[in-house]
This record gives C-alpha cells, structure tokens and sequence, in this order.
C-alpha cells in the first residue's frame, strides 16, 4: 500500500490480487462519475460505498469549525481522497450516510485512513453508528469510533457513557492504513470490534442501555468530534465501505 501523488486512472473493470488472506476481488471501474460500487466487490448491494471520483462533494456534510474537500496530495487509488480538517478543538467535518435501519444482525464496515505524521494531540470521533431518527447521539445510544492521545482506538458507548480503550500505538501515521470492524445487534445486547490492518485492536460487548435505539441507519465518517487536546485535526480517506456481509480492507494493486 503506497501513498500516491499522481493521478490513477482505470478505464475497465480490474481484477486485484490482494495481500495475505485476502482472495482475488473485481472492483468496478474507478474514474466513473458516480461512486455506485467503485469500492465493493462487483455484484453485491453495500449499504455505503464511497470512493471519492464523483465530482461532487458527498451528501449530508457537515462542518464546524473545519472543511471537507477533495483531495490529489495523497491518495490510495483513482483520482482522489476525501480531506477532513479542523482548527479548534470541540469541531466536526464529517460526512453521514442513511439507509434501512439495521435492528438485528451485524453491520460491517472498512475505512482506509492517512494521518499526517505527529497530528493526534488529543481524542478525535473518526467513526458513528447512529440513527437518523434523532439528533442526540446520547438519546439514540450511538457508538463511536474514536482515535487518542498515545494513538490508542477507542470505542465510546453513548448509552452508558463507557470508554474501551486500546493498547498504545495501534494507530498508524503518514501513511494508508485500513480501520475495520463490525456492530452486532439485538434488543437486548450489541458487541463492537474493531481492527486496524486485520489486527484487533478493541472490542466491547453491552447490554441494552447501549444498544443503538431503533437499529443502526446512519453512518458517519470524518472528523465527528476534537476534544481532549486535539485543536486540529487532519484525515484522508478513501474507499469507504458498509455491508451486512463481511468486508476486508481490499485495495486495488498499487505497483
């Protein structure tokens, strides 16, 4: 996986071979206008698949304090990446994206990430499961994916208030890596696990009080919250991904 300055172009389907476990996965074409299956496996239905070639900003952006932009600097494939920034701690660029509320069962998701070096200061939201049905991520018992200081991950249970946090150092800096991770759910209990490049880096199981009220419907990425020291924050990101099936941190071939 390599940081690339230039832009990438692909003008048929490709087929990849990925590293380790992972099989050989076709991705669709990735300089189309339309981020339609550009980061899934042709022939399946993602609830959220971005890949950032439309010329157009994603829906449902939202900013305080910061910007959400299109990125050519640094990019993992196609022709460019999503840039969310922040200069004052206590902000948010992020992007959100609804579907069918998810009340049972497990939701999967994979968001290739690019910190610049020496930027986690303090605690930065970089993931949400929600629903859309309230603004109140407390009243909806939302879970959060948060990187810290010590560049820990971190899961946040807004139902209880209870933070699960990773050994040091499990958040790489300055170059691509994947954050994955699932969100089982049921009436009566949910679990949360997330990995950084395929390793486990903290999981969480909860009873009620913490179990998304009517399912998971939203999910959001970016830079959701800065407290705690952050007073800025950069993040790119790319290939964004969401399924009811398990999805890996497959990329296209960069060489």
């Amino acid at each position: 996986m390599k940081m690339r300055l230039f832009p990438f172009l692909i003008t048929t389907a490709l087929a990849f071979l990925l590293t380790g476990a992972c099989q050989s996965t076709v991705f669709v074409d990735d300089t189309s206008d339309s981020d339609e299956q550009q980061c899934a496996p042709q022939g399946t239905s993602p609830l959220v698949c971005e890949n950032f070639e439309s010329p157009v900003l994603p829906s449902s952006t939202q900013i305080r304090n910061g910007d959400v932009r299109f990125a050519q600097d640094i990019v993992l494939d196609g022709r460019s990446s999503l840039l969310c920034e922040t200069d004052s701690v206590e902000s948010f660029a992020f992007v959100s994206r609804s579907f069918t509320p998810i009340t049972q069962g497990t939701i999967f998701f994979r968001v290739h990430i690019f910190i610049p070096q020496s930027t986690i200061t303090g605690t930065t939201k970089v993931l949400n499961l929600t629903s859309y049905q309230s603004v109140d991520l407390e009243a909806v018992q939302s879970i959060d994916v948060n990187f810290s200081i010590a560049r820990r991950v971190e899961i946040y249970q807004h139902g209880n208030q209870e933070r699960y946090q990773s050994i040091s150092n499990m958040v790489p800096e300055n170059r691509w890596f994947c954050l994955s991770g699932s969100y089982t759910i049921s009436e009566a209990a949910a679990e949360t696990s997330i990995s950084i490049d395929d390793s486990l880096a903290v999981s969480t199981i909860a009873s009620a009080e913490a179990v998304v009220i009517g399912g998971v419907s939203e999910f959001r990425f970016g830079i959701g919250w800065t407290e705690q020291g952050q007073d800025t924050a950069v993040f790119y990101m790319d290939n964004v991904l969401v399924d009811t099936v398990p999805v890996d941190c497959a990329t296209p071939d960069s060489n």
